[in-house]
């Protein structure tokens, strides 16, 4: 599938709006209309290597684990998904800076099906549809980088409270 993009403009710095990006924690505070059951695959959620693990609302399980991070231009999260986690997919954050104390981000995603099988069943899931939820993600995480209030975080289930 895809790639499948969107892109928006946000009237906050680029670094501020990158934090937010970098760290896996707060990703349910403004994509949870796309996603469920969102849980963090190591105590540290951010920068390289921090991942997670969730579950599409009209699809299956997907893993995203940070394997790039150009700070703060870029962001790449590679992982599986589909059926028994065989099919590669990529989501690449390209942030841009614009007039002003703003910045333009970009999201772009896209799977890599290797088997004929596979290929069939992410063919099943519909680009215009993930567009739209990419489009109001990218809505939700200016509402919550341009509200000045931190966003809420999840932490991982026996971790140091501390």
């Amino acid at each position: 599938m895809g790639p499948v993009s969107a892109k928006i403009a946000i009237d906050v710095p680029r670094e501020e709006v990158f934090e937010i990006l970098c760290d896996l924690s707060t990703r349910p505070a403004f994509a949870d209309h796309l996603m469920e059951s969102y849980h963090l695959l190591r105590i540290e959620p951010v920068g390289r290597g921090a991942g997670a693990r969730f579950r599409l609302r009209d699809g299956g399980w997907v893993d995203s684990v940070i394997e790039e991070v150009d700070r703060p231009h870029r962001l790449m999260e590679r992982g599986r998904g589909g059926h028994l986690n065989r099919i590669p997919n990529t989501t690449e954050w390209l942030l841009s800076e614009t007039g002003g104390d703003g910045c333009e981000v970009q999201v772009t995603f896209w799977t890599d099906p290797s088997g004929p099988l596979d290929k069939m069943r992410d063919a099943k899931g519909s680009e215009r549809r993930l567009g739209r939820g990419l489009r109001k993600l990218l809505e939700r995480l200016r509402e919550v980088a341009e509200s000045g209030t931190p966003p809420e975080r999840i932490a991982v289930a026996g971790g140091d409270r501390i």
